[in-house]
């Protein structure tokens, strides 16, 4: 796994990314665009995932597409309302 130097360095460079596309935060969408740069030579795969010509690329692409956006998923015991 990418040490937690690696998280550093992507919540660095996500907000770089946001800065330079002229946003004042960093969301999700950036940390999208600069996570293959920042990972890439932290992970270190198996020998079975060589032998499967897996690369970094493919598995940061995979994670990132597993994940939650937004974060804010509710509990299944919650329901939502219309406002009145």
């Amino acid at each position: 796994g990418a040490s937690p130097r690696a998280a550093i360095a992507i919540a660095e460079a996500a907000r770089a990314h946001a800065l330079v596309a002229g946003r004042p935060t960093a969301g999700f969408e950036d940390v999208k665009a600069i996570a293959p740069a920042v990972l890439n030579h932290r992970i270190l795969l198996n020998y079975q995932a060589r032998f499967d010509k897996t690369d970094t690329t493919t598995v940061v692409s995979e994670l990132l597409a597993k994940l939650d956006e937004t974060g804010l998923k509710l509990p299944t015991d919650v329901a939502l309302e219309p406002a009145a």
